[in-house]
């Protein structure tokens, strides 16, 4: 099932200074982060971030019986997440294994895995920037075969818990306009939608080249 695509207008670009410098661009473009408080929206935000870590916490997977992980990937997941980007995002809007690699091992950003019987199931990328107060979702993939067992939602909550341990002070995502499935879970998370960008994808994403940009008080 796929839940969220964040940056694909430039993602042939093998040049990852670009890749980084892009996302500098994006913070400095959106300074109201810094300085403008959510309100009671970011207070119920607060409370559901606390059912959802204390539910995630004691959560097992019902037919097995069993406790699915959450870790912190590693270089031998990678041939898994390429796995599970080309199921959720076919053709030329998935990744590359090199820009993937990129992400896992050198970039200022950390890839969490989703496991059940050691089996990756989805996956989650948050980028940093060192001077920053925001964390960047800039993607979560779940494998289409494990759909609709909350393991989105349970990578959306740990990937803001670790924001929250790096200082940060703000969620930041974008996500296709048609995604109408990722919406209903980051609404439901408490994230607003602050902006929309026409033709942020270089190529159709859920049959629309725009985005929403969408932003959570931690």
């Amino acid at each position: 099932m796929l839940l969220l695509r964040t940056d694909l207008a430039d993602k042939q670009n093998t040049d990852f200074r670009f890749l980084q410098n892009r996302s500098r661009k994006r913070y400095r473009s959106a300074p109201f982060l810094e300085s403008k408080p959510l309100g009671r929206r970011a207070e119920k935000a607060k409370e559901l971030h606390s059912f959802i870590k204390s539910w995630t916490a004691v959560t097992e997977n019902m037919e097995a019986g069993q406790t699915s992980i959450i870790r912190k990937a590693s270089e031998k997941d990678l041939d898994a997440i390429m796995e599970i980007e080309e199921k959720c995002f076919p053709g030329p809007i998935a990744y590359s294994k090199s820009q993937l690699r990129f992400l896992l091992l050198h970039a200022n950003s950390t890839t969490f895995v989703e496991t059940f019987r050691e089996v990756i199931r989805g996956f989650v990328i948050v980028t940093y920037q060192r001077w920053s107060s925001i964390g960047h979702i800039e993607t979560i993939d779940v494998d289409p075969a494990h759909a609709k067992l909350g393991i989105g939602l349970k990578l959306l909550t740990y990937a803001e818990d670790d924001m929250r341990k790096k200082g940060k002070e703000v969620s930041l995502l974008e996500v296709s306009e048609g995604n109408k499935v990722a919406l209903r879970l980051y609404r439901k998370a408490g994230y607003l939608v602050k902006e929309r960008i026409k033709k942020y994808y270089r190529y159709e994403h859920a049959g629309t080249r725009d985005a929403l940009r969408m932003i959570k008080a931690l």
